[in-house]
């Protein structure tokens, strides 16, 4: 499961969320809510950053009550003004069932490098 593509919306992609989701981010802050998220994406990662090609690589799944805790890599690629860039790092998902899909309650992501 990746965050987001290129051919979502940042609705699309916030909806991905509880309705109490947070989203742990580097560089902006921490965003509560779906529609905070969805501004938030947005504003940065659709307007400001292009982003793309998200990908999580999984290293550990922790069953934990009735939550499920991913942890592990990521990578991106953005544009910043007109050339592609890359970054990666860490995360943390927090999912859990609502009704018959899983969503995300809390994603922490930190980056660790940034390639220009």
């Amino acid at each position: 499961m990746t965050r987001h593509s290129t051919s979502t919306t940042p609705a699309a992609v916030a909806a991905l969320y509880t309705e109490d989701g947070t989203d742990v981010t580097p560089h902006d802050g921490v965003f509560h809510g779906q529609q905070a998220i969805a501004k938030h994406l947005a504003k940065t990662e659709f307007q400001r950053w292009h982003a793309n090609n998200l990908f999580r690589t999984v290293d550990r799944v922790i069953a934990v009550g009735n939550e499920v805790r991913s942890f592990g890599r990521w990578d991106c690629a953005f544009k910043d003004d007109a050339f592609t860039r890359h970054t990666e790092g860490h995360y943390l998902w927090i999912l859990v069932r609502e009704g018959d899909t899983w969503k995300i309650r809390r994603d922490d992501y930190h980056e660790l490098s940034r390639t220009y």
